[in-house]
């Protein structure tokens, strides 16, 4: 029988704090079921509040810290979509505009090791 683990997830209280005072926690937890179910070699997800983003607002950013190799490099079919790229699709599909304003989410690749290290 497998063993499913799930992946480490770090909420800095500042984007905790952010997200509770926007009233969007519920998509914020789509959000975070829909990183670790749809982002390949998934190690871990660090959400955190980005004030330096020059847009006027904070934005919550979400990143899915993956083993795998970015598509780009991995040699993957240029027809097929990266991670991150289906991850926009599907917010953009299943979000109001004025919660998926407020985050967004990238995946980078991670030394195994480190995170084992954890």
């Amino acid at each position: 029988m497998a063993t499913v683990t799930s992946p480490l997830v770090n909420i800095s209280l500042s984007a905790a704090d952010h997200i509770l005072a926007l009233g969007v926690w519920t998509p914020f937890r789509a959000m975070l079921e829909r990183t670790t179910r749809a982002t390949p070699g998934l190690r871990s997800i660090t959400v955190s509040l980005d004030d330096s983003a020059g847009l006027g607002e904070s934005i919550i950013r979400i990143v899915g810290e993956t083993d795998q190799v970015p598509h780009e490099e991995a040699g993957a079919d240029p027809e097929q979509e990266s991670t991150d790229w289906q991850w926009e699709r599907w917010a953009s599909e299943t979000l109001p505009p004025d919660v998926l304003r407020h985050f967004c989410m990238m995946t980078i690749p991670v030394d195994k090791g480190a995170i084992d290290e954890r």
